[in-house]
């Protein structure tokens, strides 16, 4: 395997984490996103590599990656706990409860295939 290809495959570890938004807050879910959370996520180790939505469901998807597997929970742990984000959280959401749940999925790249934004570069063509 290409050896650039290697390198971007196994970069990670990663999470995905799935947010099931209230319906009509989207919007201030976005607004937490981009004035509060964004800012803050590189002092803890968390690094965004992208956010999707679905077309027809009040989902977000957000992936992010880390430099130890070992740090994602403590990461997030000391993330939460850090009163600008309560603080902010708190003003933003005004009482408001705007994501009814959070799932995540622990993801690591693999040494056989190349990563998605990889394949393309090196292959020219994905599958």
């Amino acid at each position: 395997m290409n050896d650039t290809i290697t390198q971007l495959a196994t970069v990670g570890p990663y999470d995905l984490r799935i947010y099931d938004v209230l319906e009509g807050e989207m919007e201030t879910l976005l607004q937490v996103l981009a004035e509060l959370a964004l800012p803050m996520m590189p002092e803890y180790g968390i690094m965004p590599v992208g956010f999707w939505t679905e077309e027809t469901a009040e989902r977000l998807f957000q992936i992010s990656s880390y430099s130890r597997l070992e740090d994602v929970q403590s990461n997030w742990d000391r993330f939460h706990a850090d009163p600008r984000w309560q603080e902010g959280l708190a003003r933003i959401r005004q009482d408001r409860v705007i994501v009814k749940k959070v799932e995540t999925v622990l993801l690591r790249g693999l040494d056989s295939l190349p990563s998605a934004g990889s394949c393309e570069a090196a292959t020219g063509g994905c599958l």
